[in-house]
């Protein structure tokens, strides 16, 4: 998967373009896979980044519903679906795993940003909502700026969900501190 931000810097209220390409391992049309997004809600992720966090995730879920029964007709298919983490000082469960587009894209549209950055909360919440599923593939992507401000090491947890065969992804956002 690639994800592409041109230019890398734009004035206020100035447009920029975004390409977003995806290309699914596992292939999510004959293995059914449960998809948690963790996203980052903290305070250094406030303005670009988090606006391209937003567009991104929709786009992504665009994708999704696309692919994975050849029409967007606002439905994520084929046995997937798509949960929620937010996360900032705490993660919080903003979706459970579900295939409505639309409910996914306006939980997006509600985040706020607040406080700081626990990816030991996030990456901890995001592994408990896949222990629920039956046999689907598992998987987590992350979109986060990348610096960790609360909490503990994600490094045990995000071991532990990749031994149980999650497959983690992230996506770096440049915040006021990249």
């Amino acid at each position: 998967s690639s994800y592409t931000l041109l230019p890398k810097s734009i004035a206020c209220n100035g447009e920029v373009e975004a390409i977003f390409s995806l290309a699914t391992t596992p292939n999510i049309l004959t293995n059914p896979t449960d998809i948690v997004l963790v996203l980052d809600c903290s305070a250094s992720m406030l303005g670009e980044p988090f606006a391209a966090m937003k567009a991104g995730v929709n786009t992504f879920l665009d994708i999704l519903d696309e692919a994975t029964d050849d029409s967007q007709n606002g439905q994520i298919g084929s046995g997937s679906r798509v949960g929620i983490v937010r996360f900032a000082q705490n993660a919080s469960e903003a979706s459970s795993l579900q295939t409505s587009v639309a409910d996914l894209k306006q939980t997006v549209a509600d985040l706020t940003i607040s406080g700081g950055t626990n990816h030991e909360a996030a990456f901890t919440l995001a592994s408990q909502m896949l222990e629920c599923c039956g046999n689907n593939q598992k998987v987590i992507v992350m979109f986060t700026d990348g610096k960790s401000s609360a909490g503990g090491s994600a490094i045990p947890i995000t071991t532990a969900a990749k031994a149980a065969g999650v497959l983690i992804y992230c996506i770096v956002l440049e915040g006021i501190y990249g």
